[in-house]
């Protein structure tokens, strides 16, 4: 199922993603860019798919299970929309937003350098 449709589909409570999301592009262009991050509700780090998982099945109802073809193809959908953001969180075509962050060589992200790998395909 295409992830439009998934986000349109309501869950066993009647609600759907998009009753909240209207405008996933912008709702999300950073959103998986800042996982997976701690979460102190659960004293735990939480990733992109468990996030999903707990996050639809607590306001839709739906059981979006990790591992799970709906799961990754709504992780795969929310890193791509965050991956065609800079820096500053504005679009950009996604080829340049590799560049920015390639061009930057490391990151500072809550106090830890994260090292960004570069690969060139020939």
């Amino acid at each position: 199922m295409p992830v439009a449709a998934l986000f349109r589909k309501p869950g066993p409570n009647g609600q759907a993603c998009i009753a909240c999301h209207a405008d996933p592009k912008a709702a999300f262009k950073r959103w998986a860019a800042e996982l997976p991050k701690w979460e102190p509700r659960l004293k735990k780090v939480l990733g992109a798919e468990e996030f999903i998982a707990r996050h639809a099945k607590a306001t839709t109802g739906a059981d979006v299970l990790m591992e799970t073809q709906p799961n990754i193809d709504l992780s795969i959908y929310l890193h791509n929309l965050a991956q065609r953001s800079d820096d500053q969180g504005r679009s950009v075509e996604p080829r340049r937003a590799g560049r920015l962050r390639a061009r930057r060589g490391a990151v500072q992200d809550q106090g830890r350098t994260v090292q960004l790998c570069v690969h060139r395909l020939s």
